[in-house]
């Protein structure tokens, strides 16, 4: 993990709430269920994407600032 200079209060909280509009983003586009969290101390997050009907799905733990959806597309 690299080293980062320590992020002030309303950094962390604009980080947190790009995050939180990120799993928004993902279940409205995939049409699947997001439960994630951001601890505003560090910077550290998780999230869980359940597919609808399944009791089990994906558990990711990242920083929230590293976490990106990118394009699929072919370029």
């Amino acid at each position: 993990m690299k080293k980062r200079r320590k992020r002030t209060q309303e950094e962390l909280d604009d980080i947190a709430f790009e995050f939180m509009e990120r799993l928004d983003w993902i279940e409205s586009a995939w049409g699947v269920t997001t439960k994630g969290e951001v601890d505003l101390s560090t910077g550290r997050a998780w999230f869980v994407i359940t597919k609808p009907g399944e009791t089990s799905g994906i558990s990711v733990e990242c920083d929230a600032e590293d976490f990106r959806i990118t394009d699929s597309s072919p370029t």
